[in-house]
């Protein structure tokens, strides 16, 4: 929810920057979806390296039996 919000706090400054013709309102409206952008990325490959899949008991009974 709080990423929609500023999704569109982002999308509106950006709207009313090209309306005013105002480049410094233009690039604080980018650089902050370039770093929003960066974070989400950075947490999705972290959150997807990580290993928590569990294996099912079949398997860890093999691996115990051996």
């Amino acid at each position: 929810m709080v990423a929609i919000a500023i999704g569109t706090g982002v999308v509106v400054a950006v709207v009313v920057a090209l309306a005013l013709n105002s480049w410094v309102v233009l690039g604080v409206a980018l650089a902050v979806h370039a770093i929003g952008t960066t974070l989400v990325v950075g947490y999705s490959m972290k959150m997807a390296s990580q290993d928590v899949d569990k294996p099912d008991p079949v398997t860890e009974a093999r691996r115990e039996a051996d």
